[in-house]
């Protein structure tokens, strides 16, 4: 190793303090991802119902159904979605009580398996969007086809109550955490 990346890792773990292994299980540091996350997901999700509500249902097929899909960037709006319930659930996870840095259950995209992992309780539609999103978070918005045939999915089906289920969930997801996670200030003072 060179002299400047010494000096580097130095200053990061002077003190004998690893801040990496604290700031992986911190709550406020997957909180504050959770926020971010959740602000690009809205904006896109927010694009996605002007989108659908512009489709003319009788001129559409299957195939203009999916190409629209992939040119829209839906795809990558159902990713950032994913990635912002399952940060938000690992958040929770998090905030429940002092968790250890080398743990490894909440390593998981299975958003199902997350709100267990959580204790969150899911309805019918909410289990069902974390099936979904848990696709593109995996494979479906990242590549073109899964590494196994029985993973595919067929398009459609998914549009505005999709939309609509994502939204409350990440409400219910956000004041969730509001009650657990305390703002750093106080959490500082306190």
């Amino acid at each position: 190793m060179n002299d400047c990346k010494k000096s580097m890792v130095g200053f990061f773990t002077s003190g004998g303090i690893d801040t990496h292994a604290e700031d992986s299980v911190s709550p406020h540091r997957w909180h504050a991802t959770y926020k971010q996350l959740s602000m690009g997901s809205r904006i896109l999700v927010d694009r996605m119902y002007v989108e659908i509500q512009s489709f003319d249902s009788a001129k559409l097929t299957n195939a203009n159904f999916l190409d629209s899909f992939l040119v829209s960037g839906w795809g990558s709006t159902f990713l950032l979605a994913g990635y912002t319930i399952e940060v938000g659930l690992k958040a929770i996870y998090f905030s429940e009580a002092t968790r250890d840095p080398s743990d490894t259950k909440y390593q998981t995209h299975n958003l199902n398996d997350l709100a267990a992992i959580a204790g969150v309780s899911l309805s019918k539609s909410e289990a069902d969007l974390c099936e979904f999103l848990s696709k593109y978070i995996v494979w479906l918005g990242r590549y073109p086809v899964p590494k196994k045939p029985e993973d595919m999915i067929s398009g459609g089906g998914h549009g505005e109550h999709t939309l609509d289920v994502f939204c409350l969930f990440n409400d219910r997801i956000a004041s969730l955490l509001s009650s657990k996670v305390k703002p750093v200030r106080e959490a500082r003072v306190g």
